[in-house]
């Protein structure tokens, strides 16, 4: 089995539409599956509920992308970063996803969330 990309955009308004990303990506040599986003909380949950025991997560692309990744990653894992750490003062990622001092989880469940695309290789 290849890898599995799921492919999204940060909310910077000039970033690329995962669109894009995956025409590209489906050509490639290794990829079996590529799924788009509209966010990056959307693309690390549906990445986590498919990966299993051993997989690797990696959140890669530019530093709006990283930083987006942590912030999810902190309402995921709320004791994994410091309490100082700055991505506990950023804006949240969607209207309905808040990030604070205590989160609990994301607010979707990856089952529920829409796939724009599915390509298969």
């Amino acid at each position: 089995r290849g890898a599995a990309l799921h492919l999204t955009q940060s909310r910077h308004p000039r970033a690329m539409d995962p669109g894009e990303l995956a025409a590209v990506a489906s050509g490639l040599d290794g990829v079996s599956d590529v799924v788009t986003y509209s966010s990056v909380v959307e693309a690390l949950a549906g990445a986590l509920s498919e990966s299993g025991a051993g997989s690797v997560v990696c959140v890669a692309g530019s530093l709006f992308v990283a930083a987006e990744g942590r912030e999810a990653w902190l309402a995921l894992h709320p004791d994994a970063l410091p309490a100082e750490d700055w991505a506990r003062e950023a804006e949240p990622a969607a209207a309905s996803w808040q990030v604070s001092q205590q989160p609990a989880a994301l607010p979707v469940q990856a089952a529920s969330l829409p796939k724009t695309e599915r390509q298969t290789a």
